[in-house]
């Protein structure tokens, strides 16, 4: 169980450090974009502009909130 726990840490880390991008450097229509691919397989998809905006939005808001807060 140990090297499972070990093997997380460092995948996690790796994720981190060389796969993740910050999401202020994608800017909003690369958000969008995310947005709507991650709902094109739900019932949302007919309306993907709407909830993409949305979901970004919110996401921000969100964001912004955590940060001066």
């Amino acid at each position: 169980m140990s090297g499972y726990r070990l093997a997380l840490k460092e995948s996690v880390k790796y994720i981190q450090s060389h796969l993740a991008v910050k999401v202020d450097t994608l800017g909003r229509e690369a958000l969008i974009n995310a947005a709507k691919t991650s709902m094109s397989s739900k019932l949302l998809n007919a309306e993907s502009d709407f909830f993409a905006e949305m979901v970004v939005s919110a996401m921000t808001k969100v964001k912004t909130v955590n940060h001066t807060g």
